[in-house]
This record gives C-alpha cells, sequence and structure tokens, in this order.
C-alpha cells in the first residue's frame, strides 16, 4: 500500500527564538487543516529554541523532522535545504518568531485549488509590534495581483511577504532561493510571476514579528541586499535599475536622518545623486538633511 504523503509542509526556520517557538509551532498544531509536516531547521541557536521546539513537537503526535545546523547559514540556504527535507504539495515557509491564524493552511489551500494558475499566495495579517506589546492590521488596500514583476521591485508595500503558500510543482519549475541574496524572498516572487499569477486574500492570517531587531530596521544590511538586486536585474529592460537603487538609497538616508545618522545619510544621498541626480524627491530629501543639521 502507498503511504499518503503530507499534503502542506511547514517549513520553520528558527535562531534565538526562545521566547517565540512555542507560539510559532503550537499555531501549526492548532491548524483545521490536519494534513501537514513540520520540517524544523535550528540555525545555531545559542538559547534554549531547540530543546523547546523539541520537546513540544515529540509530544504533538504530527509527523515531524529538526535539522540542526553545524554552522550558520544564510537564510535561503537553509530554506532551500528545508525543502529537499519535505513533501508536501504546498510549502508554507514559517520564521520561527511569526504564527498562523487557524484557518491559515486550509484557507490557502482552498484558494489554490480552485484557482490553478496561480503559484504563490499571499493574505492579510497583523504587525505585531514586540517591543511594545501593540498588534496592527495589515493594510492591504495597495496588495497587487497578477504578473506583478514590474510592481514587486518598484511598489513598496504589494503584498505581504510573511505566510507565504507556494504550490510545490512552481518552486520545482522556477527554481528555489538564490543562496546569493541576503533578501531571498523578493527575487522568488520577480521570478515566479514571469511565469503564474501572484495573488493574495484580504482575510489576516498570519502574525508577524516585529522588533529593533529585524533585519528590515537593519540600513547596512538592506543597503547591501538592494545592492545585490541591483546586480542581478541591472539588465532587464522592465525597469530602470540605476534609477530604483538611487530610490533606495534616498529612502534609506531619510530613515538615518530621523535616526540623527545624518553622517551616514550624507553618504547615501551622495550615491544616491550620482545614479539619479534629477529625481526632485532627491531634492525634498536634501532639503530634510539640510534642515536636520
Amino acid at each position: 500500500m502507498k503511504l499518503s504523503m503530507p499534503t502542506a509542509s511547514v517549513l520553520v526556520l528558527t535562531w534565538n527564538h526562545e521566547r517565540y517557538i512555542s507560539q510559532a509551532i503550537e499555531s501549526i498544531l492548532a491548524q483545521t487543516w490536519k494534513d501537514v509536516e513540520v520540517i524544523l531547521l535550528d540555525n545555531c541557536s545559542s538559547d534554549d529554541t531547540l530543546r523547546i521546539a523539541k520537546k513540544i513537537l515529540s509530544e504533538s503526535g504530527i509527523k515531524y523532522s529538526i535539522i540542526e545546523r553545524s554552522a550558520p547559514c544564510g537564510i535561503a540556504e537553509n530554506f532551500n535545504y528545508l525543502y529537499t527535507q519535505s513533501t508536501g504539495d504546498y510549502i508554507f515557509p514559517l520564521s520561527g518568531d511569526d504564527w498562523y491564524h487557524p484557518d491559515m493552511i486550509s484557507t490557502k489551500i482552498g484558494y489554490l485549488k480552485l484557482n490553478a494558475d496561480v503559484g504563490v499566495l499571499s493574505s492579510g495579517g497583523w504587525i505585531y509590534y514586540d517591543d511594545v506589546d501593540q498588534y496592527e492590521e495589515m493594510d492591504v488596500t495597495n496588495y497587487l495581483r497578477g504578473h506583478i514583476y514590474k510592481e514587486v521591485l518598484q511598489k513598496a508595500g504589494a503584498f505581504n511577504f510573511v505566510g507565504l503558500c507556494y504550490r510545490r510543482s512552481v518552486l520545482e519549475d522556477v527554481g528555489l532561493w538564490d543562496g546569493n541574496l541576503l533578501i531571498e524572498d523578493l527575487d522568488m516572487f520577480i521570478r515566479i510571476s514571469l511565469k503564474y499569477k501572484i495573488d493574495y486574500l484580504e482575510e489576516p492570517l498570519v502574525f508577524y514579528r516585529k522588533n529593533k531587531n529585524s533585519a528590515s530596521a537593519n540600513v547596512s544590511y538592506m543597503i547591501k541586499g538592494w545592492e545585490q538586486y541591483y546586480d542581478k536585474y541591472k539588465a532587464v529592460s522592465w525597469v530602470n535599475m540605476r534609477h530604483w537603487l538611487a530610490d533606495r538609497y534616498r529612502i534609506y538616508a531619510a530613515l538615518l536622518i530621523d535616526k540623527k545618522q545624518q553622517k551616514e545619510a550624507l553618504s547615501l544621498l551622495w550615491k544616491s545623486a550620482k545614479l539619479n541626480p534629477l529625481n526632485i524627491n532627491l531634492v525634498k530629501t536634501w532639503a530634510y538633511y539640510i534642515r536636520s543639521l
């Protein structure tokens, strides 16, 4: 008799998540869709994350496996390895500090079963500001759907990157996450939307934890990530990547001005000016910089 494989694989990536991992795993166990496996990879945590995860999963009755890294690896490389250990037709990457609404998996699989041309599905959700213990519902009014590879690069907030559901067949077709990139998810969306539709549901189905240690709050990390995107996509015809990178420099310069880091902001403003000196928004940011002195 052929054994049936779980239709959903949740790929959990953890690193020093001892305060959060229980909530993440419990949210998977509480799913209304029960045909699920958990593949968890711990990226060399120095805290109690792994012990907590092992205890909960070993007592859960769910199909699971745990991978312990002997040396830390990047996000893309870790998710690629997690994927190779999975069997589900639908893939759900999850950071160990985020968590799901109980209907997350069932709702997204149900939608994809009815929409064969959609390659990856996003949704609304809640941002949880860990530092101040506050929730904010994500604004889905600017989310986009379809073959939106241009908008993926050009429009911030075009969709929610947390709580994604990928078709396994699509990942097999377009390839896995690019291990050379610091910011891996945007590139995946571009490659998928060149061939398949991207879609979203308005329902808030995922909880995204945000705090001062989030990668998006690390300006140097994000800038290096955007420079990698410039190098990878500078030859495409559907977006002016020089202007695109110039605007990334400008946006993060404004953030640094807010943080009173004028020296670092000035460096980014000059980089922006070299790439797109006639940008009217850059003029406004220069004026903001001068007022801050």
